[in-house]
Parts: structure tokens; C-alpha cells; sequence
């Protein structure tokens, strides 16, 4: 695209996203160089910046795009007022009152971040129907008529059709706060050296590794000193889910995610059996496993809380239910850890003989067909 360089501006594009999960920045629409403009997604939501005042100014949604979904974003303008909006509507605006600055040589660029004449970094994984550039700043009411426009021209193609390509999107993401995939454990697939397990939500929930070892889809854990650091959940209802096996079983309880320290839930294995429990009403309330499980074999767990009672599944199967809005009580500076107890912000005993392959946290609770959905991606990866 052309260099283009306006004091007043309207930026407009209606794109889908193809993949899954979120590189941490994709430029949809930009000439952004040591100045410029563009709309992006960063950090799993939409939004844009400018350049002014010798800083970029940023304007977001809270709209963490979905695959397949078709958005039309635009980004105005006019001298004084960033403006950014959704689907017709405005959703943030910042006052700024001085004008673009703009790289003299930089060109716009789709789907990219540019450099001079070319592009280098931040490419779009997806799929753009429509983009516009204005010099002015476009009104309300002209934003949402080429909103209508486009909808009228591309909305067929909002299907989620992508999703079957990409099993790991088709997880439940309502409420969804953190997702820790051993298949993709970072934003660019699997690297088995990586020491950061990489939430895949964009919200950077990510875990920091201690002493476990990559494979090609699951984070070993060796019984001894091995766990993963999370960070401070404290929701009052959740689901918290995970798919793991063991390696070893004993009559010795083995965490598999937990915040426990007087307060706090978790999922922990002890003498084979499956535990899912939570502080509540002043103490440790558990609901376990029907059964004992195999070594060396795959299982979900999942264990969730609504204000009143709460559950828990193996398997998609719900082992029992326990009645209590008395509510949990956490810890208020103990962080959830995977493969071991916590204490505060380390691991400290409790440590899994065993494997991980994926892990979610909600702030809602789900019900058993979402979980059991969330189970079948789980075991296909």
C-alpha cells in the first residue's frame, strides 16, 4: 500500500481470525514505525494507537476475538479525539490534541508491521474482507452504516467454520481466565525448551517451570521437586480442569492443580483415588472418585463451584455434588501451582509423579456438557 500521512484520519477493516491461539501482537492495518497508526490485536483483545505527542496512544476493546467470528474495527481521528470502535459502536477514546507524527518512508501495510517499503513482524493470522483509509475522522452514524455494509456483504462468512481445523478453539471460552495447552505450549506451537508455559487466553497467565521436562504434548513431572507457578486466582465461583496421568500412584496425596493453604481448591490423587475439594464453611470439603485410577493412562478432572454447591467430574462424569453458599475461603497471597502444594508464592510438598497435558481456570461455573466438550478437545490433542 501507498505512503499515505493525514492529520485526520479514519481507519477502517473487517477481518476473522484463522487461527488459534493468539500471537501476542498481530497488525490487521498499519503503518506503524517510530510513528503512524494502525488497528491490532494485542494481548488477545482489538484495539489501536497513533502516534502523538511523541508517544503512541492506544485505544482497546474488551473483545478478546473469537475464530471465525467476523469483526469490523475502525480507528478515527480528528485532532483531538483517539476513537475506537466495534461493530459500529464506539467502545474507547482517549484526548490527545496534537498531530500524527508519521515515519516519512513507511507504508501501509496489511496484515503486518512495516518497515520502510517492507514488512517484517507481527503477521495476522487470518483472513480481511474490507479495509478503508479517510482523511477526515468519520461520524457515528457513517462508521455504523459501513459496518451495516459490510455485514450485508461478509456476515455469511461469520460461521466459526475454522474451528474444526483448530481443535484447541473449540474450548469453551466463557469465563475462561487461563489456558495451558502441553500441544501448544506457546503462541507459536510446541517448544520443547520453552520454560514458560504460555496461556493461550491472551491474558498472560502464564506458568513459570520448575524441574519438569517437555514432551511432545504433556509436561512431565518427576515426583521429587518438579511444579509449574501460576499466578493468584481467588475467584468465588470457577472450574477449574485438567487432563493428567500418573506414573506412579501411593498412599501419599500427589497434587495435580491446587491453591491449598488453609483455604484454596484444588485436584489431588491419593491411594488412586481422584480428589477434587475446597475450603469451605471452615474447613476441607472433598468429593472423591468412585473408582481408582490406572497408571500411565490419560484422565480429566474438573471441579467447579456456583455460589451454592459444587461438583466434580472424572471423565465428564459427575462423581458428586456437595451444598454450601457459605463460600470459599483462599489464602489471600497463595498462588495456584501445578504438581505440587503451594506455600504462598513456591511449591513445597505434594509433588506429582506424573503428567500434564492441559490446564484451565474459569471464573465461572461450567456445567457437566461444557465440560465434557472441554474433555473430548483435551483427549484428541
Amino acid at each position: 500500500m501507498p505512503i499515505i500521512k493525514e492529520p485526520s484520519l479514519t481507519l477502517e477493516a473487517t477481518f476473522t481470525l484463522d487461527t488459534y491461539p493468539l500471537l501476542p501482537e498481530q497488525l490487521i492495518l498499519s503503518n506503524v514505525e517510530r510513528g503512524g497508526c494502525g488497528i491490532h490485536i494485542f494481548n488477545g483483545v482489538i484495539g489501536g494507537e497513533c502516534y502523538i505527542n511523541d508517544s503512541y496512544k492506544m485505544v482497546y476493546s474488551n473483545i478478546h476475538p473469537v475464530v471465525g467470528k467476523i469483526y469490523n474495527t475502525s480507528l478515527s481521528y480528528d485532532g483531538s479525539s483517539l476513537k475506537l470502535y466495534i461493530d459500529g459502536n464506539l467502545v474507547d477514546t482517549i484526548i490527545a490534541n496534537s498531530p500524527i507524527l508519521y515515519e516519512d518512508k513507511t507504508i501501509w501495510a496489511l496484515g503486518a508491521n512495516p518497515s520502510g517499503n517492507q514488512v517484517t513482524s507481527q503477521y495476522f493470522r487470518g483472513k480481511i474482507y474490507a479495509s478503508r483509509i479517510y482523511n477526515k475522522a468519520l461520524t457515528d452514524t457513517d462508521i455504523l452504516k459501513n459496518y451495516q455494509i459490510d455485514q450485508s456483504l461478509y456476515g455469511e462468512k461469520d460461521t466459526y467454520k475454522d474451528y474444526l481445523d483448530y481443535p484447541e478453539s473449540q474450548i469453551v471460552t466463557n469465563g475462561l481466565k487461563m489456558y495451558l495447552s502441553g500441544y501448544n505450549n506457546t503462541f507459536q506451537g510446541h517448544n520443547s525448551n520453552s520454560t514458560q508455559w504460555q496461556d493461550l487466553t491472551g491474558n498472560n497467565n502464564n506458568g513459570t517451570i520448575k524441574s519438569a521436562t517437555w514432551n511432545k504434548n504433556y509436561l512431565i513431572f518427576n515426583g521429587t521437586n518438579s511444579t509449574v507457578l501460576l499466578k493468584l486466582f481467588l475467584y468465588p465461583k470457577f472450574t477449574i480442569q485438567t487432563e493428567f496421568s500418573q506414573t506412579t500412584i501411593s498412599n501419599s496425596q500427589q497434587v495435580i492443580l491446587a491453591n491449598y493453604e488453609t483455604g484454596g481448591c484444588g485436584i489431588h490423587v491419593k491411594n488412586g483415588f481422584v480428589i477434587g475439594q475446597c475450603y469451605i464453611g471452615g474447613g476441607y470439603k472433598q468429593i472423591k472418585s468412585t473408582t481408582t485410577i490406572s497408571t500411565n493412562k490419560r484422565y480429566n478432572a474438573a471441579l467447579s463451584y456456583d455460589g451454592t454447591k459444587f461438583n466434580f467430574y472424572l471423565d465428564g462424569q459427575l462423581m458428586g455434588t456437595i451444598s454450601d453458599s457459605s463460600g470459599i475461603t483462599y489464602h489471600p497471597s497463595t498462588i495456584y501451582t501445578l504438581g505440587a502444594n503451594p506455600l504462598n508464592s513456591t511449591a513445597v510438598s505434594d509433588f506429582l509423579s506424573g503428567n500434564i497435558y492441559a490446564v484451565r481456570i474459569y471464573n465461572i461455573a461450567l456445567n457437566k456438557d461444557d465440560i465434557m466438550k472441554n474433555m473430548q478437545i483435551d483427549r484428541s490433542l
